[in-house]
């Protein structure tokens, strides 16, 4: 089809409503892909969060090593769901709102985990003297790491379906 140029003003608006068009269109596809993509990524978080750890049963002094490798293992699950929730966060940084505020609780939470790999160590480098107190504050921090990463989760849960 072609268009006179009677008025070149009716021809720049014709091209410009085209343009304004085709920047709609891609803002919209870019916007239901990154939708998708979100719903992709909470589905997949939403499976592992509330299952987040599994009680940790009490070991005897000869099997801290099995003790250090049952937590380091969870630990490691505990890592997955923190990098779940950052790119979570990450990618609905504009619906969430949030991205600034929420940066100090992911800094605490990888402090945690930080801590927790600490009691690791402490619980590897143990005597038979000092093993139950370590293996009770390497229980008790992640618990606490375990709580904190759940209701992180939970949090980003409830804000990127209610906004």
């Amino acid at each position: 089809m072609k268009i006179r140029n009677s008025n070149n003003g009716t021809l720049k608006t014709i091209m410009h409503m085209g343009l304004y068009g085709v920047v709609t269109a891609t803002a919209v596809a870019v916007i239901y892909k990154n939708r998708k993509s979100i719903s992709k990524v909470l589905n997949q978080f939403r499976g592992t969060a509330k299952s987040v750890g599994k009680e940790v049963k009490e070991y005897a002094y000869e099997q801290k090593d099995e003790f250090v490798r049952e937590i380091r293992d969870q630990l490691n699950e505990l890592n997955q769901e923190v990098e779940k929730i950052s790119t979570l966060i990450e990618t609905s940084a504009d619906k969430l709102k949030t991205k600034t505020n929420y940066k100090p609780k992911l800094d605490k939470l990888n402090g945690q985990i930080a801590k927790m790999h600490q009691r690791l160590d402490d619980a590897k480098n143990s005597t038979e003297s000092t093993w139950n107190q370590i293996q009770e504050d390497s229980k008790e921090t992640f618990e606490s790491v375990k709580e904190s990463v759940k209701a992180a989760g939970q949090w980003v849960d409830k804000k990127v379906h209610s906004a």
